[in-house]
């Protein structure tokens, strides 16, 4: 009886309510996480649940064979936020280059200027002062994707789409903007690859090489200087960096770890409010959206 009234009285403590509403929310994201990684076995009588539910296959990653054409690519932005505009657009394939100027619709920082020596006024983009001819967003990628299409015209293999820090800055916005341009079906490429990460695996930074910035290892490997921050000059840096060296040490086994599929952050971006609900790992997140997987596949 006595423990019976105990039990009764500690009921009515907050101290036992709140603990009551943790273990409650704990086990409720218990069983999600178990839900999305098992599917729903934990139900009562789920073995008696008839329905057949349509299943997909797990799309297979694109196997490389070392004969896909690689171009170059960077951007050159209004800023360095979440969604920043594209000023500059530039690529290298083989011979061929690529580069294009766009009006944005938002004011550039002055951070981005001073870094890319490119302002705009009056509806013009001046480079270090002097007018450049500029272009539409729309128009100037459709033609970089006629530039990659071209490219892929001249071998019977997709091309590879690379460049230095592109997983966490190029890529996203270039896939949000064709997006948004309905554009991102029309880019037919066999995926890209980071030469940052690529580097990252090569080189051990402080051993081989003081730093994995592109700038560190074109003057190391290359012994050359180029205008940092200009599309153009970038990417003809990184080309000249990749036939020099990388190429020689980077295996096919390689490329195919480091390579990640157009939509991959369009897929992450969905699984978003699973990672900041802790439902799902970041880790997890990753390899599922490499895999082009999301929450409607």
């Amino acid at each position: 009886t006595r423990k019976r009234k105990w039990l009764q009285t500690r009921e009515l403590m907050q101290s036992f309510k709140r603990r009551r509403l943790v273990r409650k929310s704990q086990r409720k994201n218990q069983s999600c996480a178990s839900t999305m990684k098992e599917g729903d076995s934990y139900q009562s009588n789920i073995e008696l649940d008839q329905e057949d539910p349509s299943t997909e296959h797990i799309p297979s990653a694109v196997a490389l064979v070392g004969k896909e054409p690689k171009i170059f690519f960077d951007l050159e932005t209004t800023g360095f936020g979440t969604a920043p505009d594209i000023v500059q657009i530039a690529a290298v394939s083989g011979k061929h280059s690529f580069n294009r100027y766009v009006v944005p619709s938002k004011p550039m920082t002055a951070g981005a200027s001073d870094v890319t020596k490119l302002t705009v006024r009056n509806g013009k983009i001046f480079c270090k002062g002097e007018e450049v001819i500029s272009s539409n967003l729309q128009d100037a990628l459709a033609e970089f994707i006629e530039f990659v299409n071209k490219s892929a015209s001249k071998s019977d293999k997709k091309p590879i789409i690379a460049g230095h820090n592109i997983a966490r800055f190029d890529v996203p916005i270039l896939c949000r903007v064709l997006k948004q341009q309905n554009l991102l079906s029309n880019l037919n490429v066999s995926g890209f690859i980071d030469t940052l990460t690529l580097s990252s695996k090569i080189f051990k930074k402080g051993k081989d090489v003081p730093k994995i910035k592109q700038s560190t290892l074109v003057s190391t490997f290359v012994k050359s200087a180029y205008e940092e921050h200009n599309a153009l000059a970038d990417v003809t840096a990184l080309k000249c960096l990749y036939d020099t060296k990388l190429r020689k040490l980077c295996s096919l086994s390689l490329q195919q770890e480091v390579l990640f599929q157009v939509d991959t952050h369009l897929h992450k971006a969905s699984l978003k409010p699973l990672t900041d609900s802790k439902v799902i790992l970041q880790v997890t997140a990753e390899k599922l959206s490499k895999q082009q997987l999301g929450p409607e596949t």
